[in-house]
């Protein structure tokens, strides 16, 4: 892995974040993960977006106008600031923070931290997943956007997959889903796609976002019946793309191969 920090003038090499810093001590930090794919990051301005979009609603500072020279040296990067090959792919986490302070102070003094994980890219079309029964879940605050507090998501993934699945449904405590652990959920049911609205607590993710733009699907209230009616299911986020699910529990997906989930880089 490789960590910059902006320092004032540049994104420089950091071990880390400080000890000192609120999204370290309490959770209260905001991220984008953006697929870095020969040597490319891919769709950085929607995830740029997105991310100034959460700051918003948390009450944070507007980053492009805190921090105007690292949000534009963020804009234009290249991910060989990190060492990276021509073709090189991996992750590349975009942290906003709350910068230093008491619990109750406001974010006046936010922090960027970037941190880049070399990987394999992923194949296309995506592998496709099994989805553990939906479990119980409470959306830590703030509510819908990516926060550093994923505790209670990597739980009940780990939880799926020691049952022998790839990933978990999550529906909150009067059963609406809310999405996947680690991306967004997508359901065709009547031949309609229908994603969980974001209302129910789901992340505004850019494939998610991707397809709304693109009218391939609509946003709905979903109870976990509804997993009961779907004739084929997908999970999408920024790594993998748009993945089919073939079984659900034990029940598997009649139309799983169906060509609408065969993957992101398809539909483009």
């Amino acid at each position: 892995m490789t960590a910059l920090l902006w320092n004032g003038d540049a994104f420089a090499a950091a071990a880390g974040l400080p000890f000192t810093d609120r999204c370290a001590r309490y959770g209260m930090g905001l991220f984008e993960t953006v697929r870095v794919r020969d040597g490319r990051a891919e769709r950085l301005s929607e995830h740029l977006a997105t991310l100034r979009a959460a700051a918003s609603g948390c009450g944070f500072p507007d980053p492009a106008a805190a921090l105007p020279a690292a949000w534009q040296a963020l804009a234009t990067l290249d991910p060989g600031r990190f060492g990276a090959s021509p073709d090189a792919a991996g992750t590349l986490r975009i942290y906003l923070t709350a910068g230093d302070g008491a619990p109750s102070d406001p974010p006046t003094s936010p922090r960027l931290f970037l941190l880049f994980e070399p990987r394999p890219a992923p194949s296309i079309p995506p592998p496709a997943f099994s989805l553990a029964p939906a479990r119980r879940f409470a959306p830590p605050h703030p509510v819908g956007t990516k926060s550093a507090n994923y505790w209670a998501r990597i739980d009940l993934l780990n939880a799926a997959r020691a049952d022998g699945y790839d990933e978990a449904i999550l529906a909150l405590p009067d059963g609406t889903i809310c999405s996947a652990a680690l991306g967004n959920l997508f359901v065709r049911i009547g031949g309609r796609w229908l994603t969980p609205d974001l209302a129910s607590g789901c992340r505004p993710g850019t494939v998610r976002a991707w397809i709304l733009e693109k009218r391939l699907a609509t946003e709905s209230t979903l109870r976990e019946p509804a997993l009961d009616e779907a004739d084929a299911v997908c999970v999408t986020n920024s790594w993998i793309g748009i993945a089919p699910v073939t079984r659900i529990g034990n029940r598997a997906l009649p139309d799983a191969d169906n060509p609408w989930i065969l993957g992101f880089d398809a539909l483009r």
